[in-house]
């Protein structure tokens, strides 16, 4: 599911998948399952500016 999304957000943005998220952040949130933007700063390669870039839909895919 993480990777689906990860790849249709990149092609939606004419961008990388590796530039969006790497293999290793989509199995540390896929173990982590950050519930908010809070929790999602402690997942591997996710900092501050990527929360404020992508957070909230991040945390939205994963409530799915």
């Amino acid at each position: 599911r993480l990777k689906k999304w990860r790849y249709e957000f990149a092609k939606k943005n004419d961008l990388a998948a590796f530039i969006v998220f790497s293999d290793k952040t989509l199995t540390d949130l896929a173990i982590k399952n950050p519930k908010n933007l809070e929790e999602l700063q402690n997942v591997y390669g996710i900092g501050e500016k990527k929360v404020e870039w992508i957070g909230q839909e991040i945390v939205n895919v994963l409530r799915e």
